[in-house]
């Protein structure tokens, strides 16, 4: 018995080996398993020890424990190496790693990141033409004037000068055609002053009409403001009109009835003034009593203004 005791230690011994490359294995096929799971390459077997790891890229790993994790300290350091620093990913989000700076990134000449109409992106590649602008879909292009297309270069330095400073024009004359006339122009410049210009009513019809002029106007005008008093009845009306030197026709822009008991102040939008000012910047308004009229009846205009804004 004592004698057959060695050789029976040495097979247990040899069965042990065996049984411990086997498990070896078995725990390799366990880490390519579980690396085919997570997408990675997996672990495969060494042949030189029981205890090295090779990954299919070729990194090997010493001393790995049955948990998957490298043994020692240094081993630890050598598996950060490879870029990971918080599980698989690396976002540069929540710890797993700085940010990247705008001066680390290289930006190559495509389209491939841009901005769509479907996603967020870069800035599409400027085009070097100051006349073009980016538009809601992600692409270059000159902008149009919308309801201003038919301006001229000379309008559109017209309506800037407007936008920057408030410009106003006060009548250069005044002509009667239909009714008396009683006062100068000058007295529909101010108001409040106590000055009109009045019109006595002729008993005819248009019961009368006047035609105030302005000259040398710069800037398009885009509101008419009037302060006047028609002291007539219910029935009579009284238009306000401003010439289209395109049509080459009266533009009625509102109209009143003289049942006022005193003066009324109108401010009166001119929404496109191209077709009321002419090539040398001349204007004209007039007030018109476009019923029958009555002698008694009389109009008293204190102020008169084109506005640009």
């Amino acid at each position: 018995m004592p004698s057959s005791q060695p050789s029976q230690l040495r097979v247990q011994k040899d069965d042990f080996e065996e049984l411990q490359r086997q498990l070896n294995y078995i725990i390799a096929d366990l880490y390519a398993w579980i690396g085919e799971l997570r997408g990675t390459e997996g672990f495969k077997h060494s042949e030189d020890s029981s205890e090295t790891f090779i990954t299919a890229d070729g990194v090997t790993y010493e001393n790995l424990n049955t948990n998957g994790d490298v043994g020692t300290a240094a081993d630890q350091v050598a598996q950060g190496s490879r870029g990971v620093t918080n599980g698989d990913s690396h976002d540069h989000v929540g710890g797993d790693g700085a940010a990247i700076a705008e001066a680390a990134l290289t930006l190559s000449d495509n389209t491939t990141a841009d901005v769509s109409t479907a996603k967020h992106g870069f800035t599409p590649k400027a085009p070097n033409d100051t006349t073009k602008f980016l538009r809601g879909d992600a692409s270059y292009a000159v902008p149009d004037h919308g309801s201003l297309g038919g301006l001229t270069d000379d309008d559109h330095t017209i309506y800037a000068k407007a936008a920057a400073t408030r410009y106003n024009y006060s009548p250069s004359s005044v002509t009667v055609n239909t009714g008396t006339g009683s006062g100068v122009v000058a007295n529909v410049s101010d108001m409040f002053e106590g000055d009109t210009y009045d019109v006595a009513e002729a008993a005819s019809t248009p019961g009368f009409d006047v035609e105030f002029a302005f000259s040398s106007i710069t800037v398009l005008p885009r509101k008419l403001v009037i302060r006047a008093w028609y002291n007539g009845t219910s029935t009579h009306g009284v238009g306000i009109d401003i010439y289209n030197y395109d049509t080459t026709a009266w533009d009625r822009f509102h109209s009143f009835l003289g049942d006022h008991l005193d003066y009324v102040q109108f401010c009166i939008d001119i929404p496109s003034a191209t077709n009321y000012v002419d090539g040398s910047g001349n204007a004209k308004i007039r007030f018109y009593h476009f019923s029958a009229g009555n002698a008694s009846h009389d109009i008293y205009i204190d102020y008169i203004q084109l506005a640009s804004t």
